[in-house]
This record gives C-alpha cells, structure tokens and sequence, in this order.
C-alpha cells in the first residue's frame, strides 16, 4: 500500500495479487475473502479514500458463482469499476475498487497490449499536484574565489594567531573566507514532478 498526499487530498493505493488455489497457494478463496473483507473494514476505519488494483483471479463476470457473490456484496458500499474481460480466456479477473463517497476517478481504459494474458488498466485520478516548496539557501559562489587573495589572508591569519587559541584561529579564517567569498542567500523552488530529488 502507498499513500497519496497533495494540498488537498489524502489516498491510499492497495495492489493485489491473489495467486490460483493449488499447491503453492493452499489457501481457499474462503480464506482471501476473509482477509479481504478485513482490509476493507480498516481502510473505511481510515476514513480516506482508497483504490484497490490487482489480480484477483475471481471471475467477477460469473454472477452465479458463490465465491464471486461473496465478494459482490463485500462490494456494496464500494464500486468496482472493471466489466469488461482483462483477460485472455474472457473472464473479469483485475479489479479497480474505489470507495464510492469520494472517488477521484476521472475515468478509465482497459487495453489489450499483447504483453501479457491479462490485459493493461489505466485510470485518471483527479489529484492536484501539492504546491511547490520553496526554501532559502545560502552558499558561496566557487567561481568567484581568488585563491592567491585568499591564500594570502590566511597567511596573514597563521602568522599572527597562536596555534593554542583554537577558536580566535577559527574565527579569524571565518572572517578571511567570509571577506574573499561573501554567503548570498537564494530562492530555490522544489520539483515536484522530480519527487523532490531535484531543484529548478
């Protein structure tokens, strides 16, 4: 699960895979139901809307089948927006679940790449991009630096500071860097569409 924050909007995005009942998988459909009408209860607990994708290998196209009635009226207050096959062989086995009250789906397309023997969704959620941060950062430009004016002033700085005064010693090579090459304050912006990796 991954959470979606903006200025205005909180969502959480569930991806499931239930694989087929078989060796590897001992566990019922029974079973997965069970824990699926938990997840349900907890994130209407978290009162923020949530979409759920996935996997989940229930043919929800099979009105009569018992397992896929259990999990339509787990599905009441909820809608799965998926009708259509997403696979191969014709069956609705990938599912988009959003909670009903306050969907941001704008809408949604099922495609049938090649790629796979299920077929690609995509959804449009409607969630503003949060305003970019902007921070004030000072540093000194390198480019500028003299390094024989400054080389000299710390010269200048060695020769008349006892190496036993450590701090007067710091502060006179401050005040020497600070002279050469003066701290300038600048505005960055944050990218958000870098993931707050990079600044523009």
């Amino acid at each position: 699960m991954i959470t979606i924050q903006s200025s205005d909007h909180r969502c959480h995005v569930i991806c499931i895979y239930r694989p087929p009942c078989g060796k590897k998988n001992p566990s019922t459909i029974n079973d997965f139901i069970n824990d699926f009408e938990n997840l349900l209860h907890e994130l209407k607990q978290s009162k923020c809307s949530f979409y759920i994708v996935g996997d989940f290998n229930i043919h929800f196209d099979n009105k009569s089948d018992s397992d896929t009635k259990r999990l339509i009226s787990l599905l009441t207050e909820h809608d799965q927006l998926i009708t259509v096959s997403t696979h191969r062989c014709g069956h609705t086995l990938d599912y988009l679940i959003t909670s009903c009250s306050n969907s941001l789906i704008l809408g949604h397309q099922v495609f049938d790449k090649a790629i796979s023997d299920h077929f690609l969704i995509i959804a449009d959620i409607d969630i503003s991009k949060s305003k970019q941060e902007k921070r004030t950062v000072t540093s000194r430009n390198l480019k500028q630096l003299d390094t024989s004016v400054l080389k000299d002033m710390l010269k200048n700085c060695l020769s008349t500071t006892t190496v036993e005064n450590a701090d007067h010693l710091n502060q006179a090579m401050k005040t020497a860097i600070d002279t050469v090459l003066l701290l300038e304050p600048e505005l960055f912006q944050q990218d958000q569409s870098h993931h707050g990796l990079f600044w523009k």
